[in-house]
């Protein structure tokens, strides 16, 4: 509401309601005549500022459901792009395996495209394989040797590097957050978003060097976690319980 149209609103109703005050007091004074003159002006002012104020509200409702509806569609088209990617890895998948005429696993990547409607636990695990499958081929190069062309998935000391390296997004995400910096090779997007982005790269990469079934776990997991008991709210507030 504009603070024209709420002084607008204001001044009708104070006004209005002077004239009543003043009506009335004519009235009990004996001048009927100006009684009736401050009656019909106050009236006239109190109607004007009624419907001043239906049509504020009208508009404000309007306002709210275009809003509405905007927040709506843009949830839909959000998820509508998320389906559409997750469809297309299917259909790639079946393509593949009917070209191997493996029938029996074409038809399983069926069901599990087919189960994200009624089983969220699957769609998890669809999603996690596919991003892991995803990122790791686009990072290969990073597991061979560039020197020696040694493949570097057993070394050693691998995960705990790699692992490291995540901790490093994690560290850099926190300060651009701290400091509220955009990023320095993306800068249409803040900091804290592409050193995530980066970490869930770099977790997914290593889970796909090493094979790690990725997608079982995190559907184990989120069936899990939605009902462990110290994630309670009870749980929470009780001794020892877990603040955040």
């Amino acid at each position: 509401m504009k603070v024209t149209s709420m002084l607008r609103l204001f001044y009708g109703i104070a006004t209005g309601g002077f004239g009543l005050a003043l009506a009335i007091d004519s009235s009990l004074a004996g001048h009927s005549l100006m009684a009736a003159l401050f009656t019909t002006g106050a009236m006239v002012l109190l109607l004007y500022g009624w419907f001043d104020l239906k049509d504020m509200t009208a508009t404000k409702s309007h306002v709210d459901v275009v809003r509405d509806n905007v927040n709506t569609l843009l949830k839909m088209n959000a998820k509508r792009s998320a389906d559409a990617a997750l469809y297309v890895k299917a259909l790639q998948d079946i393509r593949d395996t009917l070209y191997s005429r493996n029938f029996a696993a074409a038809t399983e990547v069926c069901h599990d495209a087919l189960a994200e409607f009624n089983d969220p636990a699957t769609a998890v695990r669809f999603c996690v394989d596919w991003m892991t499958d995803l990122l790791h081929d686009a990072n290969k190069h990073w597991w061979t040797d560039p020197a020696t062309g040694a493949d570097l998935r057993n070394e050693r000391y691998i995960v705990p590097t790699k692992l490291m390296l995540t901790v490093s997004e994690i560290a850099e995400a926190m300060e651009a957050d701290r400091k509220q910096l955009p990023d320095d090779k993306l800068p249409q997007f803040d900091g804290l978003t592409v050193e995530m982005a980066d970490a869930l790269f770099r977790i997914f990469d290593l889970a796909g060097a090493k094979r790690l079934p990725m997608g079982d776990a995190a559907a184990a997991k989120f069936i899990f976690n939605i009902s462990r008991p110290d994630h309670m709210a009870s749980a929470r507030m009780a001794v020892g319980g877990k603040a955040y």
